[in-house]
């Protein structure tokens, strides 16, 4: 195995505090002086036209209605979540933004689910009383925090959930609760128009009904997680769950919502109707038959092969394979360490301090130096690059040119800034935060490129055969509510490429991939084949391993799916 040659630290100077006052547009030039990293906004900036039934959830929303659009992987969700917000906002409108996992809220700037609420996984122990009501035996102020929790929520217009499939029953419930405690009303979430999006055929809720939803009890602590722990019952509140109720829409609360149910048809990923047609088969839970898993499963030329990007159900393998081939090159690593800031308006926008934590770990570790709030961002806290190297890019640079989120290539070179710090001028920047994301930029550039040892920016040239030289980016979500602009700002900055050997199944959802190979193995969710698979855009940039042993052994998953089945059949009329 290759030895470790010399590694270059970006920015080994002093690092400027991991926190900073940000007072808007007004004191922002003396505020990049101080700090070293962009502040580049993460929504979409300019986003593609829209078809007439995605137009159609657009219109349903601004008539206040409450909505659950849906549809395959690749029916442009994404895009018609970020339109609809953009069009709410401009109606004056209050629109939080939310999803049940770090990666995805960031992916689309918004929050988690506790995050909005205010709350982390130890309240799923508390009961529905005690997470609105004032404690008697209050020692660590928390009736305060309850008390600030809902008056922000009081204020709410719209509230918008992707990925739904994996917010459980208890959570919507729970959220349900507290949005009707917020505003004093028994309404459904208290009155607030409600949108949710994703896809119950791909991946569900983890670890559901761990506690009782009414009284926190927790279910046989201890108990291994799996089939022969259902039902579970609370002897407590003499609840019952069974595996089926695991989803939102199986909870009271969604059926108080009344929504306006919309299947988006057109699949926009995927242009061979075949594979189109294989897709769905996988994910409506059927068996494929052996003329279609050979057909999935056929060997690719060596060169595409050596070149795809492997995805694995589980993280640990993921891991080793990318420190295995990294470790294989033998040229120097470059090393960039992320930057996280907080930029803080005013402490309406962060009255429990959560967003000015740092992360625990003072050591060495992958976490070291970063926000606690950015922990699951999709970019690496720690990069490490060398020439040679597989890279994937984690950025939609040019749509146009394919060179977007999940475009795959290899570090040809590393070289100096060619274009300047002129590149980040606010006139050639479009969407919110121009003048601070292009202030900010260059001060970056600058003072990565004051170390004496910085051999430059990674040279990357992509499958499609175009090159490129990536420079860093920053993402910014929004913090604040709509009466309190100019937002607070929660930034990550670093190079936007991962190791381009593997990513996990879960990681990869919402990306498009041209040249792929899945390992279902290790293969734990039957739900997982579908959402790997339908990441390739072509069957000729797809080769899936393991799939008749895993779509056989994952059988067990079948009731679960009929649930959905059941569901979208008689809301949505889809077969």
């Amino acid at each position: 195995m290759a030895k470790r040659k010399k590694a270059y630290a970006v920015c080994r100077g002093r690092r400027p505090g991991i926190f900073d006052s940000y007072s808007g547009a007004g004191g922002a030039e003396e505020q990049v002086k101080g700090f070293s990293r962009p502040c580049f906004m993460g929504a979409v900036a300019q986003l593609p036209p829209l078809c007439d039934e995605q137009q159609d959830v657009v219109k349903h929303a601004k008539s206040g209605r409450n909505i659950f659009f849906t549809g395959s992987a690749g029916c442009g969700k994404s895009t018609v979540l970020h339109t609809l917000r953009k069009e709410l906002e401009d109606m004056g409108k209050q629109v939080h933004v939310m999803a049940p996992t770090g990666i995805v809220a960031i992916a689309i700037n918004g929050v988690t689910t506790y995050n909005f609420a205010g709350w982390n996984p130890d309240h799923d122990r508390s009961s529905l009383v005690n997470l609105v009501s004032p404690d008697p035996d209050d020692t660590y102020g928390e009736d305060k925090m309850k008390e600030l929790r809902l008056k922000r929520l009081s204020e709410v217009d719209v509230i918008i959930v992707d990925e739904i499939s994996m917010v459980d029953h208890n959570m919507f419930q729970r959220l349900d609760f507290l949005m009707k405690a917020a505003r004093d009303s028994d309404e459904p979430f208290g009155g607030v128009q409600v949108i949710v999006t994703g896809d119950f055929f791909q991946l569900p809720p983890v670890r559901p009904f761990k506690h009782c939803y009414a009284c926190g009890t927790e279910f046989e602590p201890g108990v291994a997680y799996n089939q022969k722990s259902w039902p579970r019952e609370c002897e407590s509140c003499d609840r019952q769950f069974s595996p089926e109720d695991q989803y939102a829409f199986r909870s009271d609360a969604w059926k108080q919502c009344d929504f306006v149910c919309i299947y988006l048809k057109k699949v926009h990923r995927q242009k061979d109707a075949h594979f189109v047609s294989l897709l769905q088969k996988c994910r409506s839970g059927t068996l494929l038959g052996p003329a279609d898993v050979a057909l999935l499963s056929r060997s690719k030329p060596r060169e595409q092969r050596e070149k795809a990007l492997k995805l694995y159900p589980r993280k640990d393998t993921v891991n080793r394979i990318n420190r295995e081939a990294f470790e294989e090159i033998d040229a120097p690593e470059v090393f960039y360490p992320c930057y996280d800031r907080f930029f803080l308006k005013n402490d309406k926008h962060d009255p429990d301090g959560r967003y000015r934590q740092y992360y625990a770990d003072t050591s060495d570790g992958p976490y070291s130096g970063t926000l606690r709030q950015l922990r699951d961002h999709r970019w690496e806290p720690k990069l490490y690059l060398k020439q040679g190297m597989r890279v994937m890019l984690l950025h939609n640079l040019d749509i146009e040119g394919r060179l977007c989120n999940g475009s795959q290539g290899e570090v040809i070179d590393f070289v100096p800034n060619d274009q300047g710090s002129e590149k980040y001028n606010p006139k050639d920047i479009s969407g919110a935060h121009a003048w601070e994301r292009a202030k900010a930029i260059r001060a970056f550039i600058e003072i990565c490129e004051a170390d004496v040892d910085f051999p430059g920016w990674p040279r990357v040239r992509f499958d499609n055969g175009k090159e490129e030289t990536i420079y860093p980016e920053c993402t910014a979500n929004e913090v604040g509510s709509a009466g309190t602009k100019p937002y607070s700002l929660l930034c990550r900055a670093q190079v936007p490429l991962t190791a381009g050997y593997a990513i996990s199944i879960h990681k990869s959802q919402g990306m498009t991939l041209d040249n792929v190979m899945v390992d279902l193995g290790s293969a734990f969710q039957q739900e997982q084949i579908y959402v790997a698979m339908s990441r390739a855009r072509s069957l000729d940039g797809l080769e899936v391993q393991g799939l008749e042993k895993a779509q056989y052994r994952l059988l067990k998953w079948r009731e679960k799916s009929d649930v959905v089945k059941e569901f979208y059949r008689e809301q949505l009329g889809v077969t």
